[in-house]
């Protein structure tokens, strides 16, 4: 017998395939993208994003231009920022900016140098009629 006299399945009825599978239960994975990671929501993410509002005498004046600044997660884009941003607060930023710092050297001791953590900095922008309170928790 060879592979080319098989004889070809006809195609079964809808009710035939239904009456097959009622007995038997699929498990139905997810798809998944090939080579990129699942994206997830903003609740569970925004608390991961955001670590605390930066208070300080610059960030306070930046406020009257509706200018907020907050300490996020090194790791963090600018599109997890706005989205953690919207979720925390409510408000969907104009524009945010990000800024990289690097940790300050310290002297503990007599001759014993450290370095503090690197850290990131947003400055998320608000429309005009916008205005959201981040001393509430200071």
């Amino acid at each position: 017998m060879s592979l080319f006299s098989r004889k070809k399945k006809e195609p079964a009825t809808k009710n035939e395939e239904q009456a097959k599978t009622a007995g038997t239960v699929k498990a139905v994975q997810p798809k998944q993208k090939s080579g990129k990671a699942v994206k997830k929501s903003g609740s569970q993410v925004s608390y991961k994003v955001l670590v605390h509002p930066l208070v300080t005498e610059k960030s306070t004046l930046q406020n009257s231009f509706n200018q907020y600044a907050f300490i996020v997660n090194s790791r963090a884009n600018k599109v997890e920022i706005k989205l953690a941003i919207q979720e925390t607060y409510g408000v969907m930023p104009l524009k945010v900016k990000t800024i990289s710092q690097m940790g300050k050297l310290v002297r503990s001791g007599r001759g014993r140098l450290s370095r503090q953590k690197n850290w990131k900095k947003a400055i998320i922008t608000l429309p005009q009629d916008k205005k959201i309170d981040v001393y509430e928790a200071v």
